[in-house]
């Protein structure tokens, strides 16, 4: 059974598989999901755990030059995404890495780095507004820089206000989100609102267009 998925692959797990989705900076950061993945993969056997890195084909057509290839894969990541967010939600944990930017890696001029990590950040504190205990794992690697006008400083003061601890080495995450993966075994799924299962549905049918 596949444990191990990257977009946009059909996250196809049991509804007793708990998911760990790896969020943080993607563009502008080398690779740590891939390695950290197989570590809690080895340490966790019956989980299964997602990344937001692309596959190579779809990284090409998120590139492509092609604006009607462009946008489908752009609707694939999203949906992907927002699955994979929605099933750690429900039965799992998410765990963010601010990882600091690469100088090395290419770039898109303009684009503030970090930016998506940080509107997904805010989504889990939305979720927990609903449901304080939820085990979200975040770590900030020492360089990291986000957005000008002290929005980093924004994030701690709400990380701390809802009490989630931050971690300053990947090593502190892995082992928090292991102890977060053997928390969420013992609470149990989630419900999900109906409205939300439409969205979900949705989202199943968007990775299913080519």
């Amino acid at each position: 059974m596949q444990r191990f998925f990257q977009s946009p692959e059909q996250i196809s797990i049991s509804e007793e598989t708990p998911l760990v989705f790896l969020e943080g900076p993607v563009q502008g950061s080398p690779d740590w999901q891939t390695p950290f993945a197989h570590r809690l993969l080895e340490a966790i056997p019956d989980i299964a755990v997602a990344t937001p890195r692309a596959l190579p084909e779809h990284e090409a057509n998120l590139t492509s030059k092609n604006p009607e290839v462009k946008d489908a894969a752009l609707n694939r990541q999203i949906a992907y995404e927002f699955l994979a967010r929605r099933l750690a939600f429900q039965f799992g944990t998410v765990a963010l890495w601010y990882a600091a930017q690469d100088p090395t890696i290419p770039y898109p001029e303009g684009r503030v780095y970090g930016k998506t990590s940080e509107k997904e950040d805010s989504e889990v504190w939305g979720w927990m507004v609903a449901h304080p205990d939820y085990p979200f794992v975040v770590g900030y690697e020492p360089g990291f820089r986000g957005k000008p006008i002290n929005d980093k400083d924004y994030g701690n003061r709400n990380h701390s206000l809802i009490e989630i601890p931050e971690y300053n080495s990947l090593d502190d995450v892995f082992n928090a989100t292991v102890d977060a993966v053997e928390y969420a075994k013992r609470v149990g799924s989630r419900p999900i609102p109906s409205l939300t299962s439409l969205s979900i549905r949705r989202a199943w049918d968007q990775l299913g267009s080519e």
